[in-house]
């Protein structure tokens, strides 16, 4: 899925009456297939603008097109996953991960669905367990298997690894690239954190400011499995941290 922004804006009238200005003036063309990350300080409007290609939220101005169309609405072409995983506690991990198909009467040839897309993320041990019997990082995969099974053509990431330890991020990330690999879904994933964006993306979009704008576009050529201690990986870095530090306003 093709994904093209223009001219996007979105602000919010306060209590007082005052307009706070997220971000303004977003353009950009995320080609399909490709594997696109955001990049930025918390609460520079990263989690907003995801929401807003997702559907979810309305810009103030601008438009955002899918393949050519308008987004105005959700769509299950486009499937979202929330930095906190939303799995509902009296059903297992595979009830869980067919539900969303059962909501949308998806249901030919579910059971094998599910079966494949529980072994892609190493879960068949844990099929018929609960979510209380889950770690983070296996909760976090369950979400994500449910996301594949939709088969969307475009797949948000809100942070999803923040809640993890070092071993099971670094893990869960190299699922996504693998499930990107195979796949080839439009993959766009929203973070802080500069080593992760850099592991990650074919194309980091560096977002700072206030109004938020977009400061910076970084093509990424480094082959996969990176290595944080490549050079070219530790000069990206840099030129990242400076760029931040020239661009970075508090509040």
């Amino acid at each position: 899925m093709k994904i093209e922004i223009r001219n996007l804006a979105k602000s919010y009238c306060l209590a007082h009456g005052h307009q706070h200005h997220v971000f303004s003036d977003i353009s950009l063309t995320v080609e399909s297939g490709s594997l696109l990350v955001i990049l930025g300080p918390s609460g520079c409007g990263k989690s907003t603008l995801l929401n807003i290609i997702a559907g979810l939220k309305r810009a103030s101005c601008g438009t955002i097109l899918a393949d050519g169309k308008t987004i105005d609405g959700p769509s299950p072409s486009r499937n979202l996953l929330f930095q906190n995983p939303r799995l509902l506690p009296w059903l297992t991990v595979a009830e869980n991960i067919a539900f969303g198909c059962r909501i949308r009467g998806d249901k030919q040839n579910l059971a094998s669905r599910v079966s494949e897309v529980i072994k892609v993320m190493s879960l068949t041990a844990f099929a018929n367990a609960y979510p209380a019997e889950l770690s983070v990082g296996m909760t976090q995969r369950v979400s994500l298997a449910s996301a594949l099974l939709a088969d969307p053509k475009l797949l948000l990431l809100d942070e999803p690894f923040s809640s993890l330890d070092t071993f099971k991020r670094q893990a869960l990330q190299q699922e996504v690239i693998k499930m990107w690999q195979q796949r080839h879904i439009t993959t766009i994933v929203v973070t802080h954190d500069i080593d992760e964006a850099i592991k990650l993306g074919q194309r980091i979009i560096l977002m700072a400011g206030k109004p938020c704008t977009i400061h910076k576009i970084y093509d990424v050529n480094l082959t996969y499995p990176r290595d944080y201690e490549n050079i070219e990986f530790l000069n990206l870095r840099a030129s990242v941290i400076n760029e931040l530090s020239k661009n970075y306003v508090e509040g």
